[in-house]
């Protein structure tokens, strides 16, 4: 993590997940040298909470053996100086790299542990109604916590998905008020039980964790390839309503209040983009959720890697008068 003048670029500090210097500590079957600590990524965007001088991060897992403190955690660093205030890990021993996927045949780089790979890779969202606050942080496992950020204790813990490699929560989640939106992707990654997926959004109360309601997505893709229901992409909350792109294409709206659909809108099906091309979209995923601004709405559609539906469109819709 570094930090850097905004009006100038010089960097004022880097600080580091792992704090150790990596170091040889083996060999693979193949005699290749292995080195460890490694990985314990920050996925997300920092989450700045200027009052108490901190910024929060999610990390992901190492990626060789052994595994770190750091991993899996929520991480809260001095924003002046950069150092690490507190740790909050949540899954322990969680070493894992793509040589670990089921259907690579030679897996002789797949530390022992061998997963779970279940990062924090949404940003945490600081939550402050009225002066009442709680961190919320949610993992690609299905877990939400709800996190006192002066005692660093978690408050509530809530399994909302199955999870996954894919999530679970993967790139983010919003808040409204005491109100936290939660989407859940529950890849199907032949690995883990299909029957157990809970695609869909999911409305919790930020300070206890309680369902508020829970709206599971409809399985829609018909003979689409790589086509899955549920929300891997960001998504975005304003008074009202909630905006998400979910993994089969479509884009839909939902009642903040109870999860009903308002409306929806296909990104699959082909349209003329005002480049005079024919194109269309495909899974919506990756770290941009839906942007409003000036009642527009902004998605982005496609995503063709890690099995799931390519496509290229930025897509805008105006709010009817």
């Amino acid at each position: 993590m570094s930090a850097y003048n905004a009006q100038t670029g010089e960097r004022l500090w880097k600080s580091y997940t792992i704090v150790e210097a990596p170091k040889k500590v083996g060999n693979n079957a193949h005699g290749t040298a292995i080195f460890a600590p490694s990985g314990v990524a920050i996925w997300n965007s920092p989450t700045i909470d200027a009052a108490r001088g901190l910024m929060y991060v999610g990390t992901g897992d190492n990626y060789s053996s052994p595994a770190q403190a750091t991993s899996d955690a929520v991480v809260a660093f001095d924003l002046n100086s950069g150092a690490i205030r507190w740790v909050r890990q949540t899954t322990a021993h969680d070493a894992w790299n793509v040589a670990c996927f089921a259907f690579i045949e030679d897996q002789a780089n797949c530390p022992a542990e061998g997963g779970p790979d279940v990062d924090f890779a949404a940003p945490p969202v600081h939550v402050n109604v009225q002066g009442r606050e709680i961190l919320i942080a949610a993992q690609k496992s299905g877990d939400v916590y709800g996190i006192d950020p002066d005692t660093t204790e978690i408050v509530w813990h809530r399994k909302v998905g199955r999870g996954g490699i894919q999530g679970g929560i993967n790139f983010g989640l919003a808040a409204e008020g005491s109100t936290v939106f939660v989407p859940v992707s529950d890849f199907d990654d032949d690995v883990l039980p299909v029957a157990d997926a809970r695609p869909g959004l999911f409305a919790l109360n930020a300070f206890t964790g309680e369902f508020v309601w829970s709206h599971r997505a409809a399985d829609r893709c018909g003979d689409r390839k790589d086509c899955d229901p549920g929300i891997s992409a960001p998504v975005t909350a304003i008074p009202g309503v909630v905006f998400a792109g979910h993994t089969d294409a479509w884009i839909r709206a939902y009642a903040s209040d109870t999860g009903a659909e308002l409306w929806s809108y296909d990104s699959y099906q082909e349209v003329t983009t005002v480049s005079g091309e024919r194109a269309r979209g495909g899974t919506i995923s990756g770290g941009g959720g839906p942007i409003i601004d000036d009642g527009k709405l902004y998605v982005v559609s496609g995503y063709g890697i890690y099995f799931h539906m390519p496509g290229n469109l930025l897509m805008v819709f105006e709010a009817a008068n």
